[in-house]
């Protein structure tokens, strides 16, 4: 059995571990939930301006990744685009002292997750890649699964922290309880995580080209693009299974974009339970990552993800129909083993149909076909909901987007 606990595969992994709290923390949990409560005008306000913040990330993110990806194969500077992107989101985080009340407060704090977030994401093109240079080819899929686990984990105890230490302010700190001094303070405390946890990736970052081109540009880049769109057939592989990935991913991020809104909307569970709907989600994506694992080794990324893109959808069947909170949750959680199963075999597979050559560019197309067409599970749930006036009929056009994902999926043979 190869060895895969070394110098490298454990850098890498100690990424996700370190990272996830950007995700977890800043976009999701606490100072997401800062800025639309505390920050913006009001509320509403609050969620609409991040809300387009974010989108506009997403969509420079998906239109700049094949472009740096083509650009770090070929000129083998992937290490430098790495760490340079992972020190803006770093300083980012960091920034969020400054981030109070006010008109003032508003600019700073929707610059940063504009920012940061095209950072975070472009930086994973960079991430992903490293993968086929440091794994075995027989346990590709076990690191990559063991990565979005330690992710998962990672996002979850640093969530704790600064629960327990800031927001509960479990330690009666007179300083924290004035000025929004310990939600501010999130921001530092996660950084400094952030940085403590991905100072070995950034130290032994190995490229995987090795054939470089010190004059390649923008300009050949694009061409690049565009000779490989011209050539599809040739590449049907690829590109039916980000077709597909362009589909499915679409509804998972849905339901879980959702997930709350529904929860409270529909169950009428308060903010605590729902937190802890978030927590146990984190959990149960951290073992079913885990479970998959020598799984994808062994029946291949493609079976996987055809097995939880099945449990998937009776999930998401299930949360339309169940009337009890016991049965949100017992839906709600079979939904989260599903996330890193679907995330780790997705970047396996491209990992084994990709040339070493070109592997940042397929993961440059791999993040376009997860952000390009990402307003439309958000706008099939909230035209549904709208018509219907029914927040359980809403919830159906995100199973049909995981069918037809699933449909195109079976197509492919290898």
């Amino acid at each position: 059995m190869p060895k895969l606990l070394n110098r490298q595969t454990t850098s890498w992994c100690l990424y996700d571990w370190g990272s996830s709290a950007y995700s977890t923390i800043v976009n999701t949990f606490v100072l997401a939930a800062y800025f639309s409560q505390a920050v913006a005008s009001n509320h509403i306000l609050g969620t609409s301006q991040w809300g387009y913040a974010t989108a506009l990330a997403a969509l420079l993110t998906a239109l700049i990744s094949p472009f740096l990806g083509s650009i770090a194969d070929h000129r083998g500077n992937a290490r430098f685009w790495f760490n340079s992107l992972n020190v803006f989101v770093i300083l980012g985080i960091a920034a969020w002292w400054w981030v109070k009340p006010g008109t003032t407060g508003i600019a700073i704090a929707l610059s940063l997750c504009f920012i940061c977030n095209f950072c975070y994401e472009t930086a994973f093109v960079l991430y992903n890649g490293m993968l086929k240079n440091i794994a075995p080819a027989s346990h590709v899929g076990r690191l990559s699964a063991w990565g979005y686990a330690l992710g998962y984990a990672g996002g979850t105890v640093c969530l704790i922290v600064v629960l327990f230490l800031l927001i509960n302010n479990s330690f009666n700190i007179a300083f924290l309880k004035t000025d929004y001094h310990a939600i501010r303070l999130v921001g530092p405390v996660t950084a400094i995580w952030y940085l403590l946890f991905c100072l070995p990736v950034f130290l032994h970052f190995k490229p995987v080209n090795t054939t470089l081109n010190k004059t390649y540009n923008i300009k050949n880049a694009w061409q690049d693009i565009v000779n490989t769109l011209k050539t599809v057939r040739q590449q049907s592989t690829l590109f039916t299974f980000l077709l597909a990935r362009l589909f499915f991913i679409d509804g998972l991020n849905t339901i879980f974009a959702f997930a709350g809104i529904y929860a409270a909307g529909t169950f009428g569970m308060s903010t605590k339970e729902i937190m802890y709907i978030a927590i146990g989600s984190q959990i149960f994506a951290l073992i079913g990552a885990w479970s998959f694992a020598k799984l994808d080794d062994k029946i291949g990324p493609l079976t996987c993800l055809r097995i939880a893109l099945c449990i998937l959808m009776l999930m998401i069947l299930g949360l339309v129909f169940a009337e009890s909170h016991l049965f949100f949750w017992i839906f709600a959680m079979g939904l989260s083993l599903t996330i890193g199963p679907i995330q780790s075999c997705s970047r396996s597979y491209i990992i084994r149909i990709s040339d070493p050559e070109i592997i940042n560019k397929n993961f440059g197309f791999f993040t376009l076909s997860g952000k390009i067409t990402a307003f439309i599970g958000p706008w099939m749930v909230a035209l549904t909901t709208s018509l219907a006036q029914n927040q359980r009929a809403g919830i159906v056009p995100v199973l049909l987007l995981v069918a037809i994902g699933y449909f195109i999926l079976i197509k492919l043979k290898k």
